[in-house]
């Protein structure tokens, strides 16, 4: 297993080390019996928010790199009454499809209440972006 990139760690590495997984723009350490991440690491810059990603382009799917039969899936959520609610941002990799694209592996998925996805939640991801913008760099 691939360690997390160190730049995405300035106050030190995590101790919970189960399923770490690298992606484009984002790590994460996936909790195979809850099918969902226990953190997410990710560093927002103002490069990061400017580009031509489509969030349309990009779909849920099975995370490949985990043990068969671990990662939740999109039937798990399918009539259940609960959101796909990312942990890494898709907003967060406009400056790059492959990272945005990333943020929809399942692995990166946590069930959530449709309204605090689409308000609360939604708008803290917001602040964090605009806290960036004014600040240059957030982690």
């Amino acid at each position: 297993m691939q360690y997390a990139r160190s730049p995405l760690f300035p106050f030190g590495k995590p101790t919970d080390l189960r399923q770490v997984i690298d992606y484009t723009g984002h790590t994460l350490c996936y909790d195979v019996a809850r099918k969902q991440p226990l953190w997410v690491s990710e560093i927002l810059t103002k490069e990061s928010l400017k580009g031509r990603a489509n969030r349309k382009q990009s779909k849920f799917r099975v995370d490949d790199q985990l043990p068969e039969g671990t990662s939740a899936t999109n039937g798990d959520y399918h009539k259940s009454g609960w959101s796909r609610g990312h942990m890494a941002a898709a907003g967060n990799f406009k400056s790059n499809q492959q990272a945005m694209d990333d943020t929809f592996y399942l692995s990166n998925i946590v069930p959530q209440n449709i309204d605090n996805n689409s308000g609360f939640w939604n708008r803290l991801e917001t602040y964090c972006r605009d806290l960036t913008e004014q600040f240059d760099k957030f982690t």
